[in-house]
């Protein structure tokens, strides 16, 4: 489903409900106030990037608690930085009740092409 008409992004619903349960959506480096690698070491830059970062661990929680899925892989070209996953498994381990903690947070091998290949590859056997 495309929500927007504007924004190059998806989502997955839940055929009964039809709430989501998926977002794909890129998020670029530039819309963080990051133009080249320099900037994400200015302090006003990388506190922006902790306040987005603490954002996405909120959605995490709730994906956590809701699925309790053993892997989650994130990708797009912010994740590209070390610090930002290394930032997101530390943040998110303190906040999880212990029950929920054996999540691997981990960043994806296949890059910005990640979530365009796995729908592709889901199409691709639904066709079968």
């Amino acid at each position: 489903d495309y929500p927007w008409e504007d924004l190059d992004a998806f989502v997955f619903r839940h055929r009964a409900s039809k709430k989501w349960f998926c977002l794909f959506m890129d998020v670029s480096a530039s819309c963080l106030g990051i133009d080249d690698k320099e900037n994400i070491e200015k302090p006003e830059i990388r506190s922006e990037i902790d306040k987005w970062i603490d954002e996405i661990i909120i959605g995490l929680i709730n994906i956590i608690y809701t699925f309790n899925p053993p892997l989650i892989v994130l990708g797009g070209g912010i994740m590209n930085e070390d610090y930002i996953i290394d930032l997101i498994d530390r943040k998110i381990y303190n906040k999880l009740m212990e029950n929920y903690r054996n999540v691997n947070i981990v960043r994806s091998r296949l890059g910005n092409d990640a979530a365009l290949l796995g729908v592709a590859y889901q199409a691709a056997k639904i066709e079968e």
